[in-house]
């Protein structure tokens, strides 16, 4: 079992995402495309490593 955060990337330009709100809309700090994190409604897109 890991403490870890989940790591995002922008799927734009690949940016890492530090600061991102899950559920909720941020923006990539390098190309400032809008990202939305939703862990109920993509399961099939999972990023989470294990």
């Amino acid at each position: 079992m890991s403490d870890e955060k989940k790591l995002r990337f922008c799927f734009y330009c690949g940016n890492l995402i530090q600061n991102y709100v899950e559920g909720g809309t941020t923006n990539c700090p390098k190309c400032g495309v809008k990202l939305h994190y939703n862990n109920q409604s993509k399961k099939n897109k999972s990023y989470s490593a294990h």
